[in-house]
């Protein structure tokens, strides 16, 4: 999002609201659907006896917005428009837009979950808040603003299955635990049963890539990771597998989606942050795959995040150990900076003293690509070797009689001391017997 985009969400925002409709959690679960007008078209769950105008089979009511959730789904579907295309779903964890169209497969527009740092435990773990309410407000231009209220709660502290504890005998599994060396992602911390607020400005109808589109969906694509490793069990029969996948999918296709089409939303930078980073962030296969995509657009320009001009994509990359894609990125600015040496490489700088600890032979290679770069410069020839001023060619033919040179003087030092040595082993020998017939005289 520009800076003209967050003073118009933040007009929006500001002006007349009015309250559409409201959202509570519930323990036990409930799913209920209310049209444009505000009618109840269906309600499931303890305590609603109301006979539902829409069928169990009905796409909205049939469409399973968090599969991993079996026992207990939480489902609030409110209809944006009076055509039934769009449709609001707020669940336990996700805020989820989907069209749907006469006929058509219906489409992810745009989804949410709130990721948080859970400041309770000695070592800061990664949790997804849960939403206890949200308030559906109308304002000026039929934009819509949906105001939650998240919290966490010891039912949603993460698995450390993530971390490869390997069993041992010198500590007690507490300690094992506490000695995980947690990787650095920069959100923001909670502590439990502790309640936040934030307000998300829905996209248009005709919006699908923003700014806040890409960095929230990119949230949920770790999330999903999470959910993956964590409710393996839930999502492992095959009706709610191939829900969860379709989800995944959907995700997938907003990040692709963007990719191809509004690159340049990548390059942005707001708050400290650009979408590229928060794939780095994430963690998890399905945004590395994103990251590689994106790279290969050419369109990947490197920036820096904050004033001291030290923090970037690449450098989050490497504070996080992701292998994979510190290559690429280095790869992908060797390889443009044939162009322009400087703008391509101004973020591997800064980042070379941690590249060259964690990945030396990185560090090596990089080192290598960058020596050999062709100048874009006139080149000024010269003949005297201590001006270097060699073209490729030239510096290579150097190299091939310097190497030539060596091997004769190598050969030459060779023979000659071989030379010495048979000389000086004839001259003991002559002087040794003509000593020996001095004495027998």
């Amino acid at each position: 999002m520009t800076e003209i985009e967050k003073e118009l969400a933040t007009d929006i925002m500001k002006k007349t609201e009015k309250v559409v409709e409201r959202h509570n959690f519930l323990e036990q679960g409930f799913t209920k659907v209310i049209s444009y007008d505000g009618d109840r078209l269906y309600e499931s769950g303890p305590g609603y006896e109301r006979d539902p105008v829409l069928r169990n089979d009905h796409p909205i009511v049939e469409l399973r917005i968090e599969p991993w959730n079996v026992y207990n789904p939480v489902k609030s579907a409110f209809i944006l428009d009076d055509k039934g295309e769009r449709v609001l779903f707020i669940g336990k964890q996700t805020v989820q837009l989907w069209i749907f169209g006469s006929g058509a497969k219906p489409r992810l527009q745009y989804i949410w979950c709130k990721p948080l740092k859970d400041n309770d435990r000695k070592v800061p773990t990664t949790v997804y808040a849960t939403i206890k309410e949200a308030i559906l407000k109308k304002v000026q231009g039929d934009r819509f603003v949906l105001q939650v209220t998240y919290t966490i709660s010891s039912k949603d502290k993460r698995s450390f299955s993530k971390f490869g504890i390997q069993p041992t005998h010198e500590f007690s599994l507490r300690e094992r635990i506490q000695r995980v060396k947690k990787r650095p992602r920069n959100i923001e911390a909670i502590s439990d049963n502790e309640s936040r607020e934030e307000e998300l400005l829905l996209p248009s109808e005709d919006e699908f890539a923003t700014f806040n589109t890409i960095t929230h969906t990119s949230y949920v694509l770790g999330f999903l990771d999470h959910i993956e490793r964590k409710y393996w069990i839930q999502i492992g029969s095959d009706n709610s597998g191939h829900h969860f996948q379709e989800l995944l999918q959907q995700c997938s296709n907003i990040i692709y989606d963007a990719i191809q089409s509004h690159t340049h939303l990548f390059n942005q930078i707001v708050k400290g942050q650009s979408p590229l980073e928060v794939l780095i962030r994430c963690d998890c296969k399905h945004t590395d795959k994103m990251i590689k995509a994106l790279l290969k657009t050419n369109k990947h320009i490197p920036r820096f995040h904050d004033s001291d001009r030290t923090k970037s994509a690449l450098s989050r990359a490497i504070s996080l150990g992701k292998t994979e894609v510190v290559h690429s990125m280095l790869n992908y600015y060797c390889r443009r900076a044939s162009e322009n040496p400087v703008s391509w490489t101004i973020t591997v700088v800064p980042a070379y003293n941690k590249l060259r600890l964690m990945y030396p032979d990185f560090a090596l290679e990089v080192m290598e690509k960058l020596s050999y770069l062709p100048s874009t410069k006139n080149i000024e020839r010269s003949d005297r070797e201590e001006n270097f001023a060699f073209s490729k060619v030239e510096e290579l033919a150097h190299e091939a009689d310097d190497t030539t040179w060596q091997k004769f003087k190598m050969l030459y030092h060779k023979s000659e001391r071989r030379i010495d040595h048979e000389v000086n082993y004839e001259t003991r020998n002559i002087f040794g017997e003509s000593l020996s017939l001095v004495l027998n005289e």
